[in-house]
């Protein structure tokens, strides 16, 4: 995983070399046509997220573009039809929230949570673990940041447990 990360690393750094400031328009548009699938999209967005993250130069150019891609999950969520792209985009907001947790605001916060919760009760059991699995990392998270989130990300994986409490597996996990 960590040569993944290098290689990803180096990219960035070649792709920040080359676009001489249009490093959104490449994330917006020539990516956005390269890759066809949605869910492909939103995995390469996902895998490109520490190395935006941990430049200051890719913070600056991208962060406009980081916000629009939030707020379109959010508002076209819904509309998503299946639940591989569902889970994948819930990803990427995940590990944005999980390395850039100052870019969401708070009604973006409310509006993750929203469909963290609603993935948590999907029926189809990986969507719903992995759903899981970022609520207590984002907990975790929150706890020791002291994000006002935190409360309401424990109190949401509270009733998880109460709407679960029958099913051993899920609480189990």
């Amino acid at each position: 995983m960590n040569d993944r990360s290098d290689l990803l690393s180096q990219l960035s750094e070649l792709l920040l070399s080359y676009s001489k400031g249009n490093l959104v328009e490449l994330f917006s548009t020539y990516l956005r046509e390269y890759y066809s699938d949605e869910v492909k999209y939103w995995e390469m967005l996902t895998s490109f997220l520490p190395s935006i993250v941990s430049n200051e130069s890719f913070k600056e150019e991208t962060s406009e573009f980081i916000q629009s891609k939030v707020e379109e999950i959010s508002n076209e969520f819904e509309g998503y039809n299946t639940e591989m792209l569902r889970s994948a985009t819930s990803t990427f907001l995940f590990e944005l929230w999980n390395s850039w947790e100052e870019i969401i605001s708070k009604d973006q916060s409310s509006q993750i949570m929203n469909i963290l919760k609603y993935l948590a009760r999907c029926d189809e059991r990986a969507v719903q673990y992995c759903a899981i699995a970022q609520m207590f990392k984002l907990l975790d998270l929150f706890t020791s940041s002291k994000n006002p989130a935190a409360p309401v990300l424990y109190k949401a994986l509270i009733f998880i447990m109460i709407d679960n409490h029958k099913d051993d597996t899920t609480r189990q996990f």
